[in-house]
Protein backbone atom coordinates (compact mmCIF):
# COMPACT_ATOMS: atom_id res chain seq x y z
CA UNK A 1 0.00 0.00 0.00
CA UNK A 2 1.20 3.23 -1.06
CA UNK A 3 2.06 5.65 2.08
CA UNK A 4 0.45 9.01 1.01
CA UNK A 5 1.76 10.50 4.54
CA UNK A 6 3.81 13.89 4.03
CA UNK A 7 7.24 13.42 6.12
CA UNK A 8 6.33 16.55 7.73
CA UNK A 9 3.72 15.29 9.60
CA UNK A 10 5.99 12.65 10.60
CA UNK A 11 8.51 15.03 11.82
CA UNK A 12 5.62 17.05 13.89
CA UNK A 13 4.74 13.76 15.79
CA UNK A 14 7.78 12.89 16.80
CA UNK A 15 9.67 9.39 16.88
CA UNK A 16 10.12 7.40 19.94
CA UNK A 17 13.16 5.54 20.38
CA UNK A 18 16.50 4.02 22.07
CA UNK A 19 18.48 3.95 19.42
CA UNK A 20 21.44 6.09 18.21
CA UNK A 21 19.52 6.90 15.38
CA UNK A 22 18.26 10.32 14.20
CA UNK A 23 16.59 12.35 11.09
CA UNK A 24 19.61 14.35 11.46
CA UNK A 25 22.01 11.27 11.10
CA UNK A 26 19.96 9.39 8.79
CA UNK A 27 19.85 12.80 6.42
CA UNK A 28 23.39 13.19 6.52
CA UNK A 29 24.30 10.01 5.69
CA UNK A 30 21.99 9.99 2.34
CA UNK A 31 23.54 12.92 1.32
CA UNK A 32 27.11 11.84 1.72
CA UNK A 33 26.20 9.19 -0.48
CA UNK A 34 24.17 11.35 -3.80
CA UNK A 35 27.47 13.71 -3.31
CA UNK A 36 29.66 10.86 -4.18
CA UNK A 37 27.66 8.50 -6.72
CA UNK A 38 24.25 10.20 -7.08
CA UNK A 39 20.70 9.59 -5.83
CA UNK A 40 20.28 6.25 -7.59
CA UNK A 41 22.66 5.07 -5.11
CA UNK A 42 20.50 5.98 -2.12
CA UNK A 43 18.67 3.22 -0.18
CA UNK A 44 17.58 2.20 2.96
CA UNK A 45 19.82 -0.78 2.95
CA UNK A 46 22.54 1.38 2.14
CA UNK A 47 22.27 3.94 4.68
CA UNK A 48 21.78 1.61 7.24
CA UNK A 49 25.01 0.21 6.86
CA UNK A 50 26.74 3.02 6.61
CA UNK A 51 25.40 3.92 10.20
CA UNK A 52 26.06 0.76 11.53
CA UNK A 53 21.99 -0.37 12.08
CA UNK A 54 19.43 -2.07 11.17
CA UNK A 55 17.54 -1.43 7.77
CA UNK A 56 14.44 -1.96 9.25
CA UNK A 57 14.91 0.34 12.24
CA UNK A 58 15.61 3.40 9.93
CA UNK A 59 11.93 2.86 9.07
CA UNK A 60 10.85 4.00 12.58
CA UNK A 61 12.14 8.00 11.16
CA UNK A 62 11.52 7.52 7.68
CA UNK A 63 8.57 5.18 6.07
CA UNK A 64 9.57 5.42 2.07
CA UNK A 65 12.16 6.41 0.12
CA UNK A 66 9.93 9.35 -1.23
CA UNK A 67 9.98 10.95 2.18
CA UNK A 68 13.55 10.52 2.55
CA UNK A 69 14.36 12.15 -1.02
CA UNK A 70 12.20 15.23 0.96
CA UNK A 71 14.36 15.12 3.33
CA UNK A 72 17.50 15.53 1.25
CA UNK A 73 15.97 17.90 -0.58
CA UNK A 74 15.24 20.00 2.25
CA UNK A 75 18.77 19.76 4.18
CA UNK A 76 20.30 20.83 0.86
CA UNK A 77 18.14 24.20 1.02
CA UNK A 78 19.03 24.62 4.75
CA UNK A 79 22.49 25.59 2.85
CA UNK A 80 21.41 28.42 1.51
CA UNK A 81 21.85 31.21 3.86
CA UNK A 82 18.68 33.33 4.13
CA UNK A 83 18.35 36.67 5.26
CA UNK A 84 15.98 37.32 8.47
CA UNK A 85 14.39 39.86 6.96
CA UNK A 86 13.82 41.33 2.86
CA UNK A 87 15.52 44.69 3.05
CA UNK A 88 14.44 47.61 0.96
CA UNK A 89 15.86 46.93 -1.91
CA UNK A 90 14.18 43.26 -3.61
CA UNK A 91 16.91 43.56 -6.58
CA UNK A 92 19.56 43.16 -4.04
CA UNK A 93 17.81 40.79 -2.12
CA UNK A 94 16.82 38.57 -4.84
CA UNK A 95 19.95 38.81 -6.79
CA UNK A 96 22.14 37.64 -3.16
CA UNK A 97 19.60 34.65 -2.48
CA UNK A 98 20.05 33.57 -7.06
CA UNK A 99 23.73 33.59 -6.15
CA UNK A 100 23.47 31.56 -2.77
CA UNK A 101 21.08 29.29 -4.80
CA UNK A 102 23.68 28.47 -7.55
CA UNK A 103 26.50 27.70 -5.26
CA UNK A 104 24.23 24.99 -3.29
CA UNK A 105 22.93 23.41 -6.84
CA UNK A 106 26.08 23.46 -8.09
CA UNK A 107 27.50 21.70 -4.51
CA UNK A 108 25.29 18.83 -4.72
CA UNK A 109 24.93 17.58 -8.43
CA UNK A 110 21.22 15.40 -7.69
CA UNK A 111 19.32 18.80 -6.32
CA UNK A 112 18.34 20.02 -9.75
CA UNK A 113 16.53 16.93 -10.66
CA UNK A 114 15.08 16.28 -7.59
CA UNK A 115 13.68 19.84 -7.08
CA UNK A 116 11.40 19.09 -10.21
CA UNK A 117 10.18 15.99 -9.40
CA UNK A 118 9.54 16.56 -5.67
CA UNK A 119 7.12 18.32 -3.25
CA UNK A 120 8.97 21.21 -2.05
CA UNK A 121 7.49 21.41 1.35
CA UNK A 122 10.05 21.28 3.80
CA UNK A 123 10.52 24.22 6.70
CA UNK A 124 13.84 24.84 4.86
CA UNK A 125 12.69 25.63 1.54
CA UNK A 126 9.45 27.22 2.42
CA UNK A 127 12.15 29.75 4.42
CA UNK A 128 13.90 30.61 1.34
CA UNK A 129 10.67 30.48 -0.80
CA UNK A 130 9.05 33.03 1.70
CA UNK A 131 11.70 35.45 1.73
CA UNK A 132 11.74 35.25 -1.88
CA UNK A 133 8.48 36.65 -2.50
CA UNK A 134 8.53 39.00 0.74
CA UNK A 135 11.20 40.74 -1.03
CA UNK A 136 8.93 41.66 -3.81
CA UNK A 137 6.20 42.69 -1.59
CA UNK A 138 7.33 45.95 -0.97
CA UNK A 139 6.53 46.85 -4.89
CA UNK A 140 3.07 46.83 -4.77
CA UNK A 141 2.76 44.07 -7.82
CA UNK A 142 -0.25 41.42 -7.78
CA UNK A 143 1.17 37.74 -6.32
CA UNK A 144 1.02 36.67 -9.79
CA UNK A 145 3.80 39.36 -11.75
CA UNK A 146 5.79 38.73 -8.15
CA UNK A 147 5.25 34.81 -9.31
CA UNK A 148 6.88 35.72 -12.20
CA UNK A 149 9.76 37.81 -10.97
CA UNK A 150 11.15 35.04 -8.66
CA UNK A 151 10.54 32.31 -11.41
CA UNK A 152 12.51 33.94 -14.13
CA UNK A 153 15.37 34.72 -11.73
CA UNK A 154 14.65 30.72 -10.62
CA UNK A 155 14.88 29.99 -14.35
CA UNK A 156 17.61 31.71 -15.10
CA UNK A 157 19.95 30.23 -12.17
CA UNK A 158 18.41 26.61 -13.20
CA UNK A 159 19.62 26.91 -16.08
CA UNK A 160 23.64 28.54 -16.02
CA UNK A 161 23.49 25.38 -13.62
CA UNK A 162 22.54 23.01 -15.36
CA UNK A 163 24.88 23.80 -18.13
CA UNK A 164 27.98 24.11 -15.84
CA UNK A 165 27.13 20.48 -14.20
CA UNK A 166 26.23 18.88 -17.27
CA UNK A 167 30.20 20.26 -18.50
CA UNK A 168 31.43 19.26 -15.39
CA UNK A 169 30.09 15.30 -16.03
CA UNK A 170 31.14 15.32 -19.64
CA UNK A 171 34.59 16.49 -18.60
CA UNK A 172 34.50 13.73 -15.55
CA UNK A 173 33.37 11.13 -17.32
CA UNK A 174 35.82 11.34 -20.61
CA UNK A 175 38.26 12.46 -18.27
CA UNK A 176 38.79 15.96 -20.15
CA UNK A 177 40.06 19.59 -20.10
CA UNK A 178 39.39 22.68 -21.89
CA UNK A 179 42.72 22.23 -24.16
CA UNK A 180 42.11 18.47 -24.58
CA UNK A 181 38.46 19.31 -25.77
CA UNK A 182 40.25 21.87 -28.10
CA UNK A 183 42.77 19.79 -29.19
CA UNK A 184 40.13 17.18 -30.28
CA UNK A 185 38.15 19.29 -32.42
CA UNK A 186 40.87 21.56 -33.76
CA UNK A 187 41.20 19.54 -36.70
CA UNK A 188 37.55 19.81 -37.73
CA UNK A 189 37.45 23.43 -37.08
CA UNK A 190 40.36 24.51 -38.57
CA UNK A 191 38.64 23.07 -41.74
CA UNK A 192 35.07 24.66 -41.75
CA UNK A 193 36.87 27.99 -40.20
CA UNK A 194 39.44 27.85 -43.66
CA UNK A 195 36.11 28.24 -45.64
CA UNK A 196 35.81 31.70 -44.15
CA UNK A 197 31.98 30.93 -43.46
CA UNK A 198 32.17 31.29 -39.90
CA UNK A 199 34.18 34.61 -39.09
CA UNK A 200 32.51 35.22 -35.98
CA UNK A 201 33.34 31.71 -35.01
CA UNK A 202 36.62 32.20 -36.04
CA UNK A 203 36.81 35.36 -33.59
CA UNK A 204 35.61 32.96 -30.76
CA UNK A 205 38.08 29.97 -31.09
CA UNK A 206 40.48 32.78 -31.05
CA UNK A 207 39.26 34.48 -27.46
CA UNK A 208 36.60 32.55 -26.39
CA UNK A 209 35.60 29.87 -24.01
CA UNK A 210 32.85 27.98 -23.43
CA UNK A 211 33.58 27.62 -19.48
CA UNK A 212 30.99 29.76 -17.39
CA UNK A 213 32.52 31.93 -14.56
CA UNK A 214 31.08 33.95 -11.63
CA UNK A 215 31.34 36.89 -13.77
CA UNK A 216 29.31 35.53 -17.10
CA UNK A 217 26.78 34.27 -14.53
CA UNK A 218 26.70 37.80 -12.19
CA UNK A 219 26.56 39.54 -15.67
CA UNK A 220 23.64 37.57 -17.18
CA UNK A 221 21.65 37.61 -13.60
CA UNK A 222 22.32 41.68 -13.44
CA UNK A 223 21.02 42.16 -17.41
CA UNK A 224 17.45 40.09 -16.36
CA UNK A 225 17.24 41.43 -12.93
CA UNK A 226 17.26 45.09 -14.50
CA UNK A 227 14.68 44.42 -17.34
CA UNK A 228 12.70 42.81 -14.37
CA UNK A 229 12.73 46.20 -12.71
CA UNK A 230 11.54 48.09 -15.73
CA UNK A 231 8.48 46.30 -15.82
CA UNK A 232 8.05 46.94 -11.98
CA UNK A 233 8.31 50.42 -13.08
CA UNK A 234 5.84 50.12 -15.87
Amino acid sequence: MVNDELIWERLARGTRSRSRLSYARIVKAAMRIADREGLEAISMRRIASQLNAGTMSLYRYVATRDQLLDLLLDEAYGEITVPARPSPDWRKDLRGLACQTRTVLKRHSWLGPLLSSRPTLGPNYLHWFEFALSSTAATGLHMKMRLRIVGTINAWVSGVVGYELGEAETNRRHNLTEKRKRELVAPYLDRILATGQYPQLAEFVRHGSGEVTDEDFEFGLDCLIAGLSLQVTR
